[in-house]
């Protein structure tokens, strides 16, 4: 909103009014269905990061949580800076950065989600303590900063995705251990104590060959399950899960633990056979983020890749809808063509689906670095239509470009959004902000 604000006493008491009726159980933990476009004009009263990207955003009960490589942070309408590295909180009412929840994180937060207690939060990323206690990529924290040590889960690597759905928390990244035990870049834990589930073994292995004959290590990029904790997406750098041949996306049975038989060749990675790789050299993997729909019957990937084959066959800097109940092999349902800019992020609402990145347009199949006819400029973030694919051009804010907006998430107050830039549908709001519920 900002300097087209007109924000009143009657829109503040409508926000706590919405935010007293989100189950504190659930907020955080899955995508929210909303019911119209969210407004294209942000809010005026979510915090300024001042440094850094944010990388994960979690809405809890009244507190959004977030995460990212900063270290300091300004509450809206203020200059006085707080010290804040790699995670804090602010209220969700008055967007006051909360003073008493200051953890002490020493590495990147790249993950973020709501403990079963319905306060406390489970972090993710590349960090090695947590209030001067070893707590290797993992921990739990509760709403007054104090790390969980019941919650005794970690890893010998770093993990780029958390997510709790039920009694599990779900974990991928990097790493060959968890509490000790061997485990492939992917692991099941229980919520509350970090316990490793010993019936969940399914690992991600076989990394990409380049063209040079360099062999990539395998790593889970990122991960969604549909809200029901059914079924699990996993997308990253890898050619077999669980032993079976899934190129660089799986869907995974959580409470079976068994990989299921949706599978598609049209995400390839690796330099030969009949379905080679199609996107630029330089990447490891073209995944970026999944989303699952509110009812869980489809789903959305959005990628990476340098298109260069203008999108003509290819899923490079695409965003893909796929049905949850899809065949092996299957094909995605449509694609929206950037023509050559990377999606970083998605987020999916029922009535739209929000992806973020640092594109230029949306529309543009057959594009590369131009616009092409019918082409929709859509500068770093835009709505797509969930039946077509098609940009939702009704709905068009912008932001300011840079790397990207990594994190999108849908909740009951609105799209938060985070990135690595300061102004957001014209306004100026530092890698963070909330386009409200219109």
């Amino acid at each position: 909103m900002g300097i087209r604000s007109r924000w009143c006493t009657l829109v503040m008491g409508a926000l706590v009014a919405v935010l007293a009726a989100v189950p504190v159980t659930q907020a955080g933990a899955v995508g929210h269905p909303h019911p119209t476009l969210v407004s294209a004009d942000p809010a005026d009263n979510t915090p300024h990061v001042l440094n850094g990207t944010v990388r994960a955003i979690a809405a809890v009960g009244s507190r959004v949580y977030v995460g990212g490589t900063f270290t300091t942070v300004v509450n809206a309408g203020t200059s006085a800076q707080l010290p804040r590295s790699y995670l804090f909180a602010f209220d969700r009412g008055t967007g006051r950065v909360v003073p008493g929840f200051v953890p002490a994180v020493d590495g990147v937060v790249e993950s973020i989600a709501a403990a079963p207690d319905g306060s406390s939060v489970i972090v993710a990323g590349r960090f090695k303590t947590v209030n001067g206690t070893t707590q290797r990529s993992l921990a739990m924290i509760d709403a007054n900063g104090a790390r969980v040590a019941a919650f005794g889960a970690r890893t010998n690597g770093y993990v780029n995705k958390v997510l709790v759905r039920g009694s599990r928390v779900v974990v991928g990244g990097r790493f060959s251990t968890v509490n000790g035990s061997a485990r492939a870049n992917l692991a099941v834990l229980n919520a509350t104590t970090g316990a490793l589930d010993t019936r969940f073994a399914i690992g991600v292995a076989q990394g990409r060959t380049k063209a040079s004959g360099t062999v990539t290590k395998p790593a889970v990029q990122e991960m969604d399950a549909d809200a029901a904790g059914n079924r699990l997406m996993v997308i990253g750098n890898f050619r077999t899960v669980g032993g079976l041949s899934r190129q660089q996306i799986a869907m995974i049975d959580l409470p079976s633990a068994t990989v299921m038989p949706w599978s598609t060749t049209r995400y390839p990675n690796d330099v030969s056979g009949t379905h080679g790789w199609q996107c630029g050299s330089v990447f490891d993997t073209q995944m970026r983020d999944v989303d699952f729909s509110p009812d869980g019957s489809y789903f959305v990937v959005v990628t990476t890749g340098g298109a260069p084959d203008r999108n003509v066959t290819s899923l490079c800097d695409t965003a893909a809808r796929w049905e949850s109940n899809g065949p092996p092999d299957a094909v995605e349902s449509w694609k929206n063509c950037t023509g050559g800019d990377t999606l970083y992020s998605v987020a999916t609402t029922g009535v739209a689906i929000y992806v973020g990145g640092h594109q230029r347009w949306l529309d543009n199949c057959g594009g590369k670095d131009t616009a092409t006819p019918g082409s929709f400029s859509a500068p770093g973030i835009g709505a797509l239509d969930p039946a077509t694919g098609r940009a939702i051009r009704t709905w068009n804010p912008g932001r300011t470009r840079g790397v990207g907006a990594e994190e999108l998430v849908a909740a009951a107050d609105g799209l938060y959004v985070g990135s690595d830039t300061t102004s957001l549908g014209g306004e100026y709001h530092a890698r963070l902000g909330r386009f409200p519920m219109s």
